[in-house]
């Protein structure tokens, strides 16, 4: 007897390990959009630029759902440690790559980060790079142009034949700015109508709280008017997904300006959020570099985690389309000359309808408090406006309701049908 029960219990130990041994199945996004929506009207695409993997469980955690670009990859290490995770990627092309092209794990192909800059002219050459490193004014010719607009269209097509996934371009600022970053190409906006041939999905990056670009310290509105600018160039034929700075607090960049810039993007027409999290070494001090510095300071990875899971909980309302002509505001504070310039509200809203409610998305652009006044067409009668995440009601009459913005405040109503 203690035979036979020994050789049940082995084999149910047996059958357990083998269980465990079974690859996690996971259901990936697919980055299907159109008519102006994801096609799961609960997917709305987070993502986190070139982190370890070894982070992964800790950005699942926090509501990132994809993990833009791989340090030297991808590897079939780097994609068996996000498959343990259930962590989608997008990746440049590599043999790993060409392996795994119809892995849905690989939602997505990129293209040569900022090609609209001058890049180092090394070349991969090691000789090169060690003379760089070692006398930066000694390597033959510091930079080479920026990618020529033609090379990224014949890479798209490239990437298409090989897989049919959709396929990201990320740029600089130079669209907005006559950036010397761009060499001999700095006065040319003409060049990103052609990039853009060479994508499906388009985004850029700027940090203002970090002070990447000196011209745009501490000028928070600049994340919504590149998207704004990326919106009317690419007219509605490629999705908008910018990258927004997260890392840990430095310098004019926090928590707060943090959750402004994500939804001054997304009010603005962006439809995927992709978030810039390390501290470099260098700037002002001794700073150590840190990968994933969103994680080092509590209050940034809480509200790192608390505006992630808020937009996921409201994709269904961010895929719903946007009324238009539906939503008047008027700010007491009025906007400053360059924001006005940059053609941008005091305070920018957008009004969505979703499962009978109407959604009222709003922002105060700049640093400073005012108070805003809605009006929503179409709304009679008395009603309440839900104040999400605050705890509070407003009430609404005709449509038209008001409330006070503290600097950079974020404001998300609901209102229910009367």
């Amino acid at each position: 007897m203690r035979y036979l029960m020994a050789v049940a219990w082995l084999c149910g130990a047996l059958a357990l390990v083998s269980r465990a041994a079974e690859p996690v199945q996971v259901a990936y996004p697919k980055l299907d959009f159109k008519d102006g929506a994801w096609a799961d009207p609960h997917f709305f695409p987070i993502s986190v630029w070139m982190q370890p993997v070894s982070s992964a469980r800790k950005y699942k955690d926090a509501g990132v759902n994809i993990y833009m670009n791989l340090w030297k990859g991808p590897t079939e290490e780097h994609l068996a440690a996000l498959r343990e995770v259930g962590m989608a990627v997008m990746v440049e092309l590599n043999d790993a790559a060409v392996r795994h092209k119809d892995d849905p794990q690989i939602v997505g192909w990129q293209q040569l980060d900022e090609p609209d800059l001058a890049h180092s002219n090394t070349n991969g050459w090691p000789d090169l790079a060690a003379r760089k490193d070692a006398d930066w004014n000694a390597t033959i010719g510091r930079y080479q142009p920026p990618v020529h607009p033609d090379q990224i269209i014949a890479h798209y097509r490239l990437l298409k034949a090989i897989a049919d996934k959709p396929v990201y371009v990320g740029f600089s600022f130079g669209f907005m700015y006559e950036y010397v970053g761009r060499a001999n190409r700095k006065t040319h906006m003409e060049d990103y109508a052609e990039y853009i041939k060479g994508a499906d999905l388009v985004g850029y990056d700027i940090y203002p709280g970090l002070h990447q670009y000196k011209p745009a310290a501490g000028k928070y509105w600049v994340e919504a008017w590149g998207v704004k600018k990326l919106v009317e160039l690419c007219q509605g034929r490629k999705v908008i997904w910018p990258t927004v700075e997260a890392a840990k607090p430095r310098l004019d960049h926090g928590p707060r300006n943090f959750r402004a810039e994500v939804w001054m993007a997304i009010i603005h027409g962006a439809m995927g959020i992709n978030y810039w999290v390390h501290q470099n070494p260098g700037g002002v001090g001794d700073l150590p570099a840190i990968e994933d510095s969103v994680f080092a300071d509590e209050e940034m990875a809480r509200v790192f985690k608390e505006t992630n899971l808020e937009i996921t909980r409201l994709a269904p309302v961010l895929n719903s389309p946007t009324l238009p002509d539906g939503l008047r505001v008027t700010s007491s504070a009025p906007a400053s000359p360059e924001v006005a310039a940059a053609g941008l509200a005091p305070i920018a809203a957008i009004a969505k309808r979703h499962d009978g409610a109407v959604y009222v998305l709003s922002v105060r652009m700049e640093d400073s408090p005012a108070r805003g006044e809605f009006e929503v067409a179409g709304l009679r009668g008395d009603a309440q406006a839900e104040v999400l995440g605050e705890n509070r009601t407003i009430p609404v009459r005709d449509g038209r309701f008001a409330d006070d913005f503290a600097p950079l405040a974020v404001r998300l109503y609901r209102i229910a049908a009367p």
